[in-house]
């Protein structure tokens, strides 16, 4: 990418993601491209999860899936249903 086209993409990010931040669009869980939230914070959590489990001889589920690009095409019902399916009788 030259130069102009990466400075260019920046400064519509940072004013995308600043209009987002005000409007309060974004999930208070959502970690990454926030200004001072990183994604680091949310593994120390999920290891927080794991070693509390392991130390408490609990059962632990984590489940992650990427949805980046599937918006148009995901029906959120249809992933929690299979969610639901896959963890039932497990819990």
């Amino acid at each position: 990418m030259n130069t102009t086209f990466k400075l260019t993409t920046n400064i519509l990010n940072k004013r995308k993601t600043a209009i987002k931040e005000r409007a309060r669009i974004f999930d208070e869980g959502q970690g990454g491209c926030r200004p001072k939230r990183s994604c680091t914070l949310k593994g120390q959590i999920i290891n927080n999860c794991i070693s509390e489990a392991k130390l408490n001889n609990k059962q632990l589920i984590i489940l992650s899936f990427d949805v980046s690009k599937a918006f148009d095409k995901l029906q959120i019902n249809a992933v929690k249903e299979a969610i639901h399916t896959v963890l039932k009788g497990k819990l």
